[in-house]
């Protein structure tokens, strides 16, 4: 995670952010007494320009750590809609378990006491070159989920629960939104209900709604 992500995740109620950073100093081994501990987390940064992002200290750094950094914004923005509308945010299921149709980012289940709401996630870095290509295979997910339904079967632990026919496909991108925006209207027969937002969008967001 980010020094953002921490702050917005953990330290949202507090009205500076001087707590926050001073934290992540101390815990880094980067505190006024520098080396007093040993690190419990390192951290990097891609410049001087941009935050640091961390990891536990027993690891590895680890890989495409830009796509984790964003698959991280959509877990933030899942925590803070579910604070924003008083919902109870659950983490269920693993992204493996929807193959071989799809591997989603991110699959959460938010619940308040009105009814279930179930989202994908999916983090498109423009940067990359690849191009979106994941509702064709969202469409054989949920395809094949109403075929099962219709024998009787029950395919995942949340088909029965949730109230929505289809879950809603959250996608953010760091690229241009209209590109992305023709696939999911023209790529969609099953009307997959889904929110389109630039990873600046996302963040500003997240910064609004944990204000204190």
């Amino acid at each position: 995670m980010t020094t953002d992500q921490i702050r917005i995740s953990v330290f949202k109620m507090q009205k500076n952010d001087d707590m926050c950073y001073r934290r992540l100093r101390v815990l880094s081994g980067n505190g006024i007494k520098k080396k007093q501990k040993t690190p419990r987390i390192k951290r990097d940064r891609f410049s001087k320009y941009e935050p640091y992002f961390y990891w536990p200290a027993d690891m590895k750094r680890p890989d495409q750590i830009e796509h984790r950094i964003g698959v991280n914004w959509l877990y933030v923005w899942f925590e803070n809609w579910a604070t924003r509308t008083g919902a109870e945010l659950k983490f269920k299921g693993e992204p493996k378990e929807y193959e071989p149709f799809v591997r989603p980012d991110a699959f959460v289940s938010l619940r308040s006491s009105v009814k279930p709401h179930l989202f994908f996630g999916e983090f498109h870095r423009h940067e990359s070159g690849n191009e979106f290509d994941k509702m064709p295979k969202y469409t054989s997910l949920f395809q094949n989920i109403i075929e099962l339904k219709a024998q009787g079967i029950r395919p995942y632990w949340w088909v029965e629960l949730r109230d929505q026919k289809i879950p809603t496909l959250t996608v953010i991108t760091t690229g241009p939104k209209k590109p992305i925006l023709k696939r999911l209207v023209n790529e969609n027969p099953l009307g997959i209900p889904y929110e389109l937002l630039t990873l600046d969008e996302l963040k500003e967001r997240c910064v609004q709604w944990a204000q204190p």
